[in-house]
């Protein structure tokens, strides 16, 4: 697991290497929009969303229409585009660390996912999403019954953390490898 090393580096030189954001995140300034297919930090608008809203809509509401969704869809493109928050931007603050980023005089636009309004119609289907997406967090996702699962199952994770050991490392020395129960895992 884990990120691939830059290209012409062995997996042995980055994990010596103490610069870990050579290996680790997002390198080059012209593909990160392909990030924002997944997980869309500037819109929120991503596929993972309207994969979840589809899904969830069919098995437990009975919905079988994609709606607006097949609309945006259709129309994305990828353009250059001003960042709304560039203060918590990834790209931005990366732009302003970087010398050769910053120097090709597009500070604060990023290639990003666009959802232009040909048919005069796009700013209601996305409207439409996010009113669907805000409809099924009130009906399913913060539901009675969905909230009473997730106590049954935080209920038996406390009634197996004596017994559930992960392998971890010493959060002291960070070397030594041991054998954590499971609410101690997740503390780094």
């Amino acid at each position: 697991g884990g990120p691939l090393p830059p290209k012409g580096k062995s997996i042995a030189e980055s994990k010596k290497s103490n610069r870990i954001s050579s290996v680790i995140g997002r390198r080059d300034r012209f593909k990160e929009f392909l990030y924002h297919v997944v997980a869309n930090g500037h819109s929120g608008l991503d596929v993972d969303k309207m994969d979840y809203l589809l899904r969830d809509g069919r098995r437990a509401l009975g919905e079988s229409g994609k709606g607006s969704m097949t609309m945006i869809m259709e129309n994305s493109c990828v353009a250059w585009g001003k960042c709304g928050n560039p203060a918590k931007c990834w790209e931005c603050r990366k732009a302003s660390q970087d010398i050769k980023l910053s120097s090709d005089k597009r500070d604060g636009y990023h290639l990003m996912i666009v959802y232009p309004d040909k048919e005069g119609r796009m700013i209601d289907n996305v409207m439409e999403f996010f009113a669907n997406r805000f409809q099924k967090h009130q009906t399913i996702y913060t539901h009675s019954t969905t909230n009473a699962a997730c106590y049954q199952i935080c209920d038996i994770l406390l009634l197996a953390d004596p017994y559930l050991r992960i392998p971890g490392f010493d959060p002291d020395d960070g070397k030594t490898l041991l054998q954590l129960p499971l609410s101690r895992a997740m503390i780094s």
